[in-house]
């Protein structure tokens, strides 16, 4: 599936062709395949377009070092991002390089394994959109965590 620019992948995000591609969602986004190389999240509430917002940024400042699906191309209202696709890790083995990059980045989730892929022979983390104030602002309160 070749998409030529930023209109025709909006239109594309909101049709029912993506239905097929569906790699996976989780409490805020959905994922599908755009092609074998890339995926697009789509946001589905506010919680999923501040998260596509966070991963854009650390795309930008770490996306250099090989410990992140990148992404590639977003919405300037983040509504959507395209990201480099990466296969299923079936363990993590995290280095110390990624346990620096999460904790500069706030980056929480990291323990989960449904939050890494592979690239390659290269583990990255492919869900890093959440952290505190994402959690607390529109989490914790559903989950029975008080937020004073």
């Amino acid at each position: 599936m070749r998409v030529r620019d930023i209109e025709e992948l909006d239109n594309l995000a909101i049709s029912r062709k993506l239905k097929k591609r569906w790699v996976g969602s989780g409490s805020s986004r959905v994922v599908y395949a755009l092609s074998p190389r890339r995926v697009i999240k789509l946001a589905d509430s506010e919680a999923g377009i501040e998260q596509n917002a966070r991963e854009v940024k650390i795309s930008e400042k770490y996306g250099h070092t090989g410990l992140l699906a990148r992404v590639i191309w977003y919405h300037p209202e983040y509504r959507w991002i395209v990201a480099e696709k990466a296969r299923k890790a079936h363990r993590i083995g995290l280095c110390p390089a990624h346990l620096t990059m999460s904790r500069r980045a706030g980056i929480l989730d990291i323990e989960h394994i449904d939050n890494w892929g592979m690239i390659g022979k290269r583990l990255v983390l492919c869900d890093y959109g959440l952290n505190e104030d994402i959690w607390f602002v529109f989490y914790a309160q559903r989950r029975g965590y008080c937020c004073i």
